[in-house]
């Protein structure tokens, strides 16, 4: 009876014990600030402990609040969604935003600045008028991808990711694959040079060139499989780009060496 008496006040301690829950917090500060700082947002639905968004936590961006918003520390949510009304400008500087499957949704052209930051998704919809930097899209996850996105920097697929959807990426800087491509169109439209490169396992499917200056630089063999190759401009580098199966080659310029 004695150990029943000295266990019961812990049992119905662990009863009454708070259990954390998914929130929803919405950006509502009186001034531009930093999203650090649990004063400048308002919990709109579930439950938050500290009122600052951490990785179970979705973020709308809408009306309630238009100032300015510094990601100042790197930073994981589960979802961000920048509505139209809101005006302001999310600043991402050299911080990595990773966003889980809730989706990362930015209305607005200039909603989001980059800086040199990255954005890393774990699945869900990628619709964005905003620019990301160096965008990361690890595996096992699929990605809808409702309208073209504009990554300034570099495109990273370490892993296998099922994308799909109506939009492309349209890639500014390098393109680094080690597993199959995804099933959208990879536009390359930087400016210089831009390198694929990955492992032995990478596989391109659907590579669109369209670049105004600059060549495409294979540093290593890559394969290419049921998808198309289309554009034009100059494919080089000390790697081949060979074609193994079912692919479509609607391609004007050069392949410098091609099997």
């Amino acid at each position: 009876m004695r150990q029943l008496a000295l266990l019961l006040p812990l049992l119905l301690g662990l009863v009454a014990a708070p259990v954390a829950r998914a929130a929803t917090l919405t950006w509502s500060a009186a001034g531009a600030g930093n999203w650090s700082d649990g004063a400048n947002w308002s919990v709109t639905s579930g439950t938050d402990a500290d009122g600052v968004p951490d990785a179970d936590d979705t973020l709308v961006f809408d009306a309630t609040s238009t100032m300015d918003a510094t990601i100042d520390a790197d930073l994981q949510v589960m979802g961000l969604l920048v509505d139209a009304a809101y005006t302001g400008t999310i600043g991402l500087g050299d911080s990595t935003l990773t966003v889980n499957n809730q989706g990362f949704q930015v209305s607005g052209a200039d909603a989001l600045d980059a800086g040199t930051g990255t954005v890393i998704l774990f699945g869900g919809v990628i619709a964005s008028d905003s620019p990301v930097n160096d965008l990361e899209l690890p595996g096992p996850n699929a990605y809808n991808l409702t309208q073209n996105l504009t990554i300034l920097g570099n495109l990273m697929i370490p892993s296998v990711a099922n994308v799909s959807g109506a939009g492309e990426l349209r890639v500014h800087g390098d393109f680094l694959l080690d597993v199959h491509a995804p099933n959208v169109t990879v536009r390359l439209v930087g400016d210089g040079d831009q390198t694929i490169s990955g492992s032995e396992t990478g596989r391109l499917r659907n590579l669109h060139v369209d670049k105004p200056s600059g060549n495409v630089i294979l540093p290593a063999n890559m394969d290419m499989s049921a998808g198309t190759l289309s554009g034009d401009g100059v494919i080089t580098g000390d790697g081949h780009l060979i074609v193994t199966s079912n692919q479509i080659i609607d391609f004007a310029g050069t392949v410098e060496d091609f099997e």
